[in-house]
């Protein structure tokens, strides 16, 4: 798992949650995540609807990291195939 923030690594969900990893946030509509303990204790605030939310000074200004989405893809396709019955 990667942060959408800084682009940090984690390897399991249980060490992400341990961590204090938020798994997902809002810049206005849009929904990002998961982002490391680091980024959301600086960048993130609990919204009025108390959803996670990007601090409104951050707004437009935020480049996201962004996952291979080819390589999650194919390897959807060959489980999904694997465990075919």
């Amino acid at each position: 798992m990667k942060c959408a923030i800084c682009g940090i690594e984690i390897d399991s969900v249980a060490k992400a949650i341990d961590k204090g990893w938020v798994p997902c946030f809002y810049e206005t509509d849009k929904e990002h995540g998961p982002v490391c303990a680091s980024c959301s204790e600086k960048l993130i605030c609990v919204g009025k609807d108390g959803e996670f939310e990007l601090k409104e000074q951050y707004w437009g200004k935020s480049i996201y990291q962004h996952e291979d989405r080819k390589a999650h893809l194919v390897m959807g396709l060959c489980l999904g195939n694997f465990f075919q019955i």
